[in-house]
Parts: C-alpha cells; sequence; structure tokens
C-alpha cells in the first residue's frame, strides 16, 4: 500500500511542479532542469543515476514506471519470504 500511495503522491507532486514552472511535459522539464542535472552528474557522486539517465527510454512512461516499481518491491518481499 506505500509503494502506491507513495508512487500517486509522486506524480501528482512532479505534475504540480511542472504546472508551477510553466512545463507542458517532461521534455520541458529536463531542459529546465539540465543545468542543475549536469552539475549534481559531474560531481561524480551519482554514477548509477548517470547510467540511467543516460541509457533510460522510458522516462515518462507512468505506468510502465509503476507496473516496474511493483515488480521490484514484490520480487523483493517473494526473496525475502524465499518465495
Amino acid at each position: 500500500m506505500t509503494f502506491v500511495i507513495g508512487s500517486a503522491q509522486t506524480e501528482i507532486a512532479v505534475r504540480d511542479y511542472q504546472e508551477r514552472h510553466g512545463w507542458a511535459d517532461g521534455d520541458e522539464t529536463r531542459e529546465a532542469l539540465a543545468p542543475q542535472m549536469r552539475y549534481l552528474v559531474g560531481t561524480g557522486r551519482y554514477p548509477v543515476f548517470e547510467q540511467y539517465a543516460l541509457g533510460a527510454t522510458r522516462k515518462d512512461d507512468r505506468a510502465w514506471e509503476f507496473a516496474f516499481g511493483l515488480d521490484c518491491v514484490l520480487d523483493g518481499i517473494g526473496q525475502r519470504l524465499g518465495i
């Protein structure tokens, strides 16, 4: 339940953030935040995020993100329970 609530809250927060800044979609949001992200990635502190960001192809597919995240949570629970 926590995953579902967190996902919904995140989606609402992102949409609200985009609306407050006048960004219509993920492309505009990424373009606006690119300088800050380049700086953060350039510090070398986030190599896994950098690898993801450079290779991700489904950055705006909310349904896929939710399904993938839920699969990860359920797989983790299954692993923990030895299922």
